[in-house]
């Protein structure tokens, strides 16, 4: 008996103590928007008929037209999908699409 009274006091000053709380954070929001934007680009690609392999002219032209043409942004995704395996490295300025 007394186990349940304690098991509910604390389930209650639990319960307190998470509704004076200012903002409620999600524990998962869900996809990263840098992956959300990484993958538009490749939408644009494949929608453009790229399907196996682009250049690094055509990957300045899908970011350009996504998400913005500066040329921080467009190393950052090329990064990004490179270290995340979304594309792989084959020769001078042709990547695969993986």
């Amino acid at each position: 008996m007394i186990s349940i009274e304690v098991q509910q006091a604390i389930v209650h000053w639990l319960n307190e103590k998470q509704a004076s709380t200012p903002t409620h954070k999600q524990i998962n929001p869900g996809i990263p928007k840098a992956q959300r934007n990484l993958d538009l680009i490749f939408q644009w690609l494949k929608a453009r008929g790229y399907i196996n392999q682009f250049s690094l002219s055509d990957w300045n032209l899908a970011c350009a037209n996504t998400i913005g043409s500066d040329p921080r942004t467009i190393n950052k995704y090329l990064n990004l999908a490179l270290k995340i395996g979304r594309a792989k490295h084959i020769i001078g300025n042709v990547y695969e699409i993986v």
